[in-house]
């Protein structure tokens, strides 16, 4: 098995796709603090540091200030890309193999299919597990260009150095539900010989569990008030059931 993964990850290293998906983040980031510092040069004015921003989502993410600042930016911004980002790579590997006729010539060094698929599954995991590191070393440089911005100690102040740690377990927490959605693309591409079918069942699938998720909290709330068509009741409680379920909830 370990030459198996060797293998796969030798092989994944040389794609193109891989390659932009893997450094997509620290560019971005490295771009974003880049224009920020040559505006402050320049004598651009940023105010004070924002006194309360934050993840939209995920564990307990909630800062104050530059880290919150980053935050949105990194955390909740690049990095939510990359549910999709995942299922690409994950469709790719399998559909390349078609693509490039491959697949015949793995079959016959390694019989056993399940193992040949166990591969790539283990690859994606090793994969996530890269991706989580990128992004937090671009959040980190992003947190150091905000901190340069408005003017502020480099070094950890405060209950940063566990904002630091939160971050990273959202990061980790995030990153174990793009696995999953990667593990669909992977099911999905084996079975219909095409990357076009995960992505269309993950935009299908995302776009119905974001709507869901916002009818059933907003139900819930109380914010679709309290008067309904009798058709739309049992919608309406069957949202209010499933809201607390949803992958985005």
């Amino acid at each position: 098995m370990l030459s198996l993964v060797q293998a796969e990850i030798i092989k994944q290293s040389k794609l193109g796709l891989v390659r932009v998906v893997t450094v997509a983040p620290l560019v971005a980031s490295l771009l974003i603090s880049a224009l920020l510092l040559v505006v402050k040069a320049f004598g651009g004015s940023f105010g004070p540091p924002p006194s309360r921003a934050f993840a939209s989502s995920g564990p307990n993410v909630s800062f104050d200030g530059v880290l919150g600042s980053s935050t949105t930016i990194v955390l909740t911004g690049i990095a939510s890309l990359y549910a999709l980002g995942l299922v690409l790579v994950a469709g790719l590997i399998i559909t390349n193999e078609y693509s490039f006729s491959t697949i015949k010539m793995l079959a016959t060094r390694e019989p056993s299919r399940p193992r040949l698929i166990l591969s790539k599954v283990i690859f994606i995991a090793l994969y996530a597990l890269l991706m989580i590191a990128v992004i937090f070393v671009s959040w980190l440089i992003n947190i150091l260009a905000l901190k340069i911005v408005y003017g502020q100690s480099l070094g950890l102040v405060g209950d940063e150095g566990a904002g630091i740690g939160k971050g990273l377990r959202y990061l980790a927490f995030s990153f174990l539900n793009y696995f999953v959605w990667a593990m669909l693309g992977l099911a999905l591409a084996l079975r219909f010989k095409s990357i076009v079918a995960a992505v269309i069942i993950y935009f299908v699938y995302s776009s119905i569990d974001g709507l869901g998720s916002a009818l059933g909290a907003a139900a819930l709330n109380g914010q679709l008030g309290n008067s309904f068509p009798t058709w739309l009741d049992p919608l309406i409680q069957f949202t209010k059931f499933i809201a607390p379920f949803l992958i985005n909830t």
